[in-house]
């Protein structure tokens, strides 16, 4: 079974290749209309985790793209495992409760984030040959 991809006025047919299946989703290029689930590699696109940070040390998922932190006692402490090659997420801070410090396992540009502030962010992408890398200007302090 194939899917169908639509671009434009014309549309071109795409069946499962070597990088994996479609499944039975239908794109639309022209404003991207996505019909059913699409799977990036174990991340599905648009989902978000809430995590409550309560002074005990938590993992954050690598199997979202958008953290949301809500801070209830202050000095937290969140970690980040290795992610995919490409693979980006985007961490803020939404309840601050106090400060959270987020430890990736291979992050290239220190050793910790902190988010002090409530909408303190930081957008990250991973690189097989530097780990965790900042993507623009973070809120969140590289330290």
């Amino acid at each position: 079974m194939s899917n169908t991809a639509y671009g434009g006025t014309s549309g071109n047919t795409i069946g499962k290749g070597a990088e994996g299946s479609l499944g039975k989703e239908r794109i639309h290029c022209n404003g991207l209309k996505v019909t059913g689930s699409v799977e990036a590699g174990n991340v599905v696109p648009g989902t978000i985790s809430k995590i409550t940070s309560t002074g005990v040390t938590q993992a954050i998922p690598t199997s979202v793209n958008y953290v949301e932190i809500i801070s209830t006692t202050g000095a937290d402490l969140l970690t980040l495992a290795d992610g995919r090659e490409g693979q980006e997420i985007t961490i803020m801070l939404v309840t601050d409760g106090g400060s959270v410090a987020l430890t990736p396992a291979t992050f290239a540009n220190g050793t910790t984030l902190t988010f002090a502030t409530i909408n303190f962010n930081v957008v990250l992408r991973f690189s097989a040959t530097g780990g965790w890398h900042t993507v623009g200007t973070p809120t969140a302090v590289v330290a």
